[in-house]
């Protein structure tokens, strides 16, 4: 994988942790003070701090959402039809999440008004639908009705496959995760965003070269 690409991965991935797991309220800010760590540290494989505007959570999670879906796209082709049709529901609302993002982000970088159309997302954005012209602008609707889920389960078919009074399948694991969560943030707030930095740069770095 590209270096360049690396740094896009561990940007996103800190701004997700930033906005959903802290109270942060300049995604901006926060990131100045990250990548002043990495710079104040010997860390080897070193990112610059590529985005510097400051955009709400919303955009980010849009911007983030094209980002890997446009990673992630030739695989979601082969995998969303096969996937178990008991998780249409969440199959269906991510294809419509995909969309919804892809027009926001796309009408965002042809604001005029603001800094927006020059920035290091938009910039990407732009240069990946035109190296990809010819019809692999994966933001085009032509492109976005390929992506189909698996066949519908009958209504009541699911249930009486667990038998009644089991769990659901999405239920298992949620209050771990969420003790997992809050756990993490009570850690990260009394060791500082620096420190937190670092360790997020390491694992992530490292998990991308796996």
């Amino acid at each position: 994988m590209p270096e360049n690409e690396k740094c896009d991965f561990l940007y996103y991935w800190m701004g997700d942790y930033l906005w959903t797991e802290t109270s942060v309220k300049s995604l901006s800010d926060a990131m100045k003070t990250i990548y002043n760590a990495f710079e104040t540290w010997d860390v080897t494989e070193n990112c610059n701090n590529k985005y510097n505007n400051d955009i709400d959570k919303t955009l980010f999670q849009n911007r983030k959402l094209v980002f890997d879906y446009y990673h992630d796209y030739k695989k979601l082709q082969s995998l969303l039809p096969n996937i178990d049709s008991r998780c249409n529901v969440e199959c269906t609302g991510y294809i419509q999440n995909i969309t919804e993002a892809c027009n926001k982000v796309k009408s965002d970088c042809q604001q005029k008004q603001t800094s927006h159309q020059s920035d290091h997302f938009c910039t990407w954005f732009k240069n990946e639908n035109e190296k990809n012209a010819g019809g692999n602008d994966y933001c085009a609707q032509d492109k976005l009705s390929q992506l189909k889920c698996g066949a519908a389960t009958e209504p009541g078919v699911v249930a009486s496959e667990r038998g009644p009074g089991a769990p659901s399948p999405t239920s298992s694991g949620s209050n771990n995760t969420t003790t997992v969560a809050t756990a993490l943030s009570s850690i990260f707030a009394t060791i500082g965003l620096p420190t937190v930095a670092f360790f997020l740069y390491k694992v992530i770095m490292e998990g991308i070269k796996i």
